[in-house]
């Protein structure tokens, strides 16, 4: 004969005892998952502000090559670029990035004996890339600063001047060092 004690099955505390640790393990890794999601945005938002700001550094330093003295110094230009997502219409939550793109073109000064002077060699590009944090509540506003310093290319020197930045460049016969066995 079987005792009326024996256990069958689990007892209703202990299934909700189980629940209760499943839920807040649950809960952990949603959250979690909700901050890697603000970091990926983050992510995006830095790395598209740097191509936009090395685009603009970019661009002055083509216009040294082809003309430095056509470089219009202490001059700012101001402008607004969205970056949006695929599939998404603008205005809604995440379907864009608004980034203000602000530079600056400048003569850094060299000491003379007779004081500071604008060094007729040198331009300083300063851009500021500025966006608003996705992941702050607050509108809180993010900024990434870059800072180039360009020198007068030297005629002398063998560069290569652009002229119709359009038109891919591309080499019609592969240029391999000899002995290099990748290019036979």
């Amino acid at each position: 004969m079987q005792s009326m004690h024996a256990q069958q099955g689990f007892s209703l505390i202990e299934v909700m005892v189980a629940v209760l640790v499943l839920s807040v393990g649950l809960t952990g890794l949603a959250s979690f998952q909700n901050y890697i999601i603000q970091s990926n945005n983050l992510a995006r938002d830095r790395n598209a502000a740097l191509s936009l700001a090395r685009e603009q550094v970019e661009t002055v330093r083509l216009q040294a090559i082809n003309n430095f003295n056509a470089i219009q110094t202490n001059s700012t230009t101001n402008s607004t670029v969205y970056i949006g997502a695929s599939g998404k219409t603008a205005g809604t939550d995440n379907a864009y990035s608004s980034f203000r793109v602000s530079s600056s073109i400048t003569q850094p000064n060299i000491n003379t004996p007779a004081g500071p002077a604008p060094n007729p060699d040198l331009i300083q590009v300063g851009v500021s890339v500025e966006w608003e944090d996705r992941g702050d509540k607050t509108g809180g506003k993010t900024r990434l600063p870059l800072t180039a310093t360009i020198a007068r290319p030297d005629p002398a020197a063998d560069v290569l001047q652009l002229t119709n930045i359009s038109t891919p460049l591309a080499l019609t016969t592969p240029v391999c060092p000899p002995g290099n066995g990748f290019c036979n």
